[in-house]
């Protein structure tokens, strides 16, 4: 089991190390926490840090 916590807070790590600007890190903290809180409200309207419309943003694909 240890080894397992092991390879996923390796992997957040990696996956937070790889945004350099804040606001995309936060917005990135934000949205685990969503996932991974398993509570069934991954939307981004259940998030009380940052705005829905802050996540949306991160989440869009601009050309």
């Amino acid at each position: 089991m240890e080894a397992k916590n092991t390879r996923a807070g390796r992997l957040y790590s990696d996956i937070l190390a790889t945004f350099t600007c804040k606001q995309h890190l936060d917005s990135v903290q934000v949205l685990l926490c969503l996932f991974l809180a398993a509570m069934g409200k991954p939307l981004p309207a259940y998030a009380t840090v940052k705005s829905p419309a802050a996540l949306s943003r991160l989440l869009n694909q601009y050309p």
